[in-house]
């Protein structure tokens, strides 16, 4: 007897668990990955959407407003009124104006949905309710890991300096217009850059940083960077690397900059507190733009495909880093709504990608209401609040020095 078929119009219904003919071992594992740093800093920005004020919000910046010219050279002494040219009573006049800047944010959204599961697939299955819970615990990976795709992606599009390292002009500040691809990200990143840049921020008005030294009360920046490139910046400056010896002689497993492990905050060093991000964004070159190459690639396993780390991304030429500052831009997250009026009902749903099971009844493909899928959608806006002090950097990717494998990117050192 033929099995009945899937209704054409229906979602194909493929089962999801692992059914037990040889014996499985009690226990069941799972794979997870490290979780982004800027998940913990951006999300400490995040407030609530205006609903009833359009699609796209304007939002007004005060800039500064000093004078133009040298004020020491036009002050004048004050000599007695004579009648004529001079007067004691009117100073020399300097002008101030007042700038204003609008810019803008609006929402953008995305729904991730998993397959259908059917529950007389889940009856039968080995373990079915641990096999469930790790499912669960898979979709919360898969929720943080969105928000940080995204949060990433608004930061750097926020910010308006886009830096590239070049190995001929340095650094090359491309405003706010993205990486520059006429001065390529060839050269490794160095310490001296971090500095050079720190100084930008400060001056771009970046005194608000987000926690500072407690000896000297100098702003600390955050820096959001990979962890071959935060260990180079150490290892790779033989000044840098033997003052760092020097200063903390005796330290032993105690030393600050003692590249062990994976750790995922550094103590600050110069202005900098250094986070560690496994999974930094790297970009190829691709018919003459920067493309960014997924972290991630499907590999078919015994039941579905794996998202292991993609060949590609590990052999990326370009690398980014950020410079986090709290007041870049506020995440905004539309609240959910329920009954917006009278007699007007609708579904409280959650824009902050967590993920619910749904069960949609329907005569044809779902009738008796055994089948469900898991949605979540995601839904936020970035408004820029000081866009000047945000700093994005993209430079050679480089891997740890070795025998076999050289940085093709290695700069001179002065």
């Amino acid at each position: 007897m033929s099995l009945p078929s899937t209704p054409t119009t229906c979602a194909a219904v493929t089962a999801a668990l692992t059914e037990e003919s040889g014996r499985f071992g009690p226990e069941i594992y799972s794979k997870s990955a490290w979780k982004s740093p800027i998940i913990r800093l951006q999300g400490s920005t995040r407030g609530v959407w205006t609903d009833g004020m359009g699609d796209v919000h304007n939002h007004l910046t005060y800039q500064r407003s000093f004078p133009t010219s040298v004020t020491s050279s036009s002050w004048t002494n004050i000599s007695p009124s004579d009648g004529d040219a001079a007067n004691a009573c009117i100073p020399p006049i300097v002008n101030v104006g007042f700038a204003q800047k609008t810019r803008t944010s609006r929402l953008r959204h995305v729904a991730v949905e998993t397959p259908y599961f059917c529950i007389e697939d889940i009856r039968n299955r080995f373990q079915f309710r641990d096999q469930l819970s790790k499912h669960v615990n898979a979709l919360t990976d898969v929720s943080w890991w969105v928000w940080a795709e995204r949060q990433t992606a608004d930061y750097v599009d926020v910010c308006e300096h886009n830096i590239t390292i070049n190995q001929t002009s340095g650094i090359v500040d491309n405003g706010g217009s993205g990486y520059s691809v006429a001065a390529p990200a060839n050269a490794q990143l160095e310490q001296g850059h971090l500095e050079d840049i720190a100084l930008v921020v400060l001056r771009e008005g970046g005194d608000m940083a987000p926690s500072v030294d407690v000896d000297t009360g100098a702003p600390l920046i955050e820096l959001i960077i990979g962890k071959e490139t935060s260990d180079n910046l150490f290892r790779n400056n033989p000044e840098l690397l033997t003052s760092l010896r020097y200063a903390e002689m005796g330290a032993g497993m105690d030393a600050s900059f003692l590249p062990n492990g994976f750790p995922k905050k550094r103590k600050a060093f110069g202005s900098f507190t250094h986070n560690i991000n496994l999974y930094p964004r790297r970009f190829n070159i691709v018919g003459g733009a920067y493309v960014q190459v997924p972290t991630w690639a499907a590999n078919a396993v015994t039941i579905g495909n794996a998202s292991d780390l993609n060949p590609n991304w590990k052999t990326a030429e370009f690398e980014e880093t950020i410079l986090w500052m709290p007041n870049v831009y506020k995440e905004k997250v539309p609240a959910p709504l329920g009954e917006v009026s009278p007699g007007w009902k609708f579904n409280p749903t959650s824009y902050m990608g967590n993920f619910e099971a749904v069960n949609i009844r329907e005569r044809v493909c779902n009738p008796d209401g055994t089948m469900i899928f898991w949605r979540a959608k995601f839904a936020s806006a970035a408004e820029p609040i000081k866009p000047e002090v945000g700093v994005s950097i993209l430079h050679a990717r480089c891997g740890y020095n070795n025998r076999s494998v050289r940085c093709n990117y290695d700069t001179v050192y002065a």
